[in-house]
């Protein structure tokens, strides 16, 4: 049956999640359905339009509450496409996104893949509504996506969901978007590429890689290392090579070919979704690790390497030495091995033409009671805006009586300096 589907992210520029919904958005319009796209629109939109799948340029934003205003133009989208399923990948996008979908009883699917438990905690600290909101958003969705075991376990933990409501899949790709032709192996190694946003979460393994790039470089003096991403931190990362006097480094910024970047390197260090790119290309790679260097991956540790979705988590610590005597001592059959051996359980495993999620029935869900806990969700925020107000009312009222016993108390103790003298 052909749908009307619609992705719901944040942006289309570099990012992991970011490659996800593209890849996934081609993957459905290759398998006959209408695809929408909903987010800002960044680098990867002309590869969606290319595809004949329409990127709605679109602001998501955090709120403590629902984006009612947003969400209005949301319905509209879905009235107007004949929408009849939507897929969530990021909680940025439920302040706008959850309202029209409960309003226009539209089934969706929420895509888990935040491994750190801390991304929860923030969120509810600054937005005390989000707690109310994330119970709501969970509960009604189809299906949870999960991208690991783990990931699943905490959220179903801390918002006490039922298990059948899950589905562990893990982080897949479009194995047609990458050149997996093994001729494409060079040796010696000497072109490494380092992918990631450059945020500071990120920092220490964006410095490992650098590390070991340079100590690297010092016994292959025609190496060099693209560094492809962009954030906050570039300015610092480039002070740090600067000052530590690295040579053969470059930095290239955000790209929409990251495919092409991976195709023409010999070795690729980073995390997460990266990683698997590298393996479906057929190139050896390295976890750089949020805090340590991490083994470079082979079918000795590829399974538990996956089952924290290439985060490096579960993984031995790795030295910049071991790691270079690996690449420098390996043999190009040992290397073609590896990457082969790589390439195989991404096939088998990671194929996201296999793994994609669509909701099968022809379902239709009725959400008449939900919004009576929606209209409840918007009242408690209101109530907590309206005594938030009352309280400032009630400290401005302190401060100006306040101000009025001080100047009351210092006019008496000026007149009786007054009448002393």
């Amino acid at each position: 049956m052909k749908k009307n589907i619609l992705i719901c992210g944040e942006h289309l520029n570099d990012g992991g999640v970011e490659t996800a919904i593209v890849n996934e958005a081609l993957i459905l319009k290759e398998k006959g359905h209408n695809v929408y796209v909903l987010a800002e629109q960044g680098i990867y939109t002309k590869i969606l339009e290319k595809a004949g799948i329409e990127n709605i340029d679109f602001k998501m934003e955090f709120k403590n509450g629902f984006d009612i205003e947003k969400s209005e133009k949301i319905v509209d989208i879905i009235r107007k496409k004949e929408i009849n399923e939507a897929h969530i990948h990021k909680f940025i996008s439920i302040p706008a996104c959850l309202p029209a979908f409960i309003l226009t009883n539209t089934p969706y699917v929420v895509h888990l893949h935040e491994g750190l438990t801390t991304s929860y905690d923030w969120m509810m600290r600054l937005y005390s509504s989000y707690r109310d909101m994330l119970n709501m958003y969970l509960r009604n969705a189809y299906k949870i996506i999960a991208i690991t075991e783990n990931v699943k376990k905490y959220n179903m933990e801390l918002f006490k969901i039922p298990d059948n409501k899950y589905l562990v899949i893990n982080n897949s790709i479009n194995l047609k978007l990458f050149n997996n032709d093994e001729n494409n192996i060079n040796f010696p190694i000497k072109k490494f590429l380092l992918i990631s946003r450059l945020s500071k979460e990120k920092e220490q393994s964006i410095k490992n890689g650098i590390e070991l790039f340079a100590k690297y470089n010092e016994c292959q003096k025609d190496s060099e290392l693209r560094i492809v991403g962009s954030g906050p931190i570039l300015k610092e990362i480039e002070n740090y090579i600067k000052e530590k006097n690295y040579k053969n480094i470059n930095f290239i910024g955000r790209s929409s070919e990251i495919e092409k970047e991976i195709s023409n390197s010999d070795i690729v260090l980073g995390l997460g979704r990266c990683i698997i790119e590298a393996m479906a290309s057929k190139k050896i790679c390295c976890i750089i690790g949020y805090e340590k260097l991490k083994p470079i991956i082979s079918k000795d540790n590829i399974e538990k390497a996956m089952y924290e979705n290439f985060s490096g988590r579960g993984l031995p610590d790795e030295t910049i030495d071991s790691i270079i005597k690996q690449i420098r001592e390996k043999e190009k059959e040992e290397i073609k091995k590896i990457v082969n051996d790589n390439y195989e359980v991404i096939k088998e495993k990671l194929d996201l033409e296999k793994n994609i999620y669509i909701i099968s029935e022809n379902i239709k869900v009725d959400y008449g009671q939900t919004i009576k806990q929606l209209f409840y969700i918007i009242k408690n925020i209101q109530d907590e805006r309206d005594n938030h107000k009352k309280q400032k009312d009630e400290i401005w009222e302190a401060k100006v009586w306040l101000e009025k016993q001080y100047y009351t108390l210092k006019e008496i103790q000026d007149k009786k300096s007054e009448e002393n003298s």
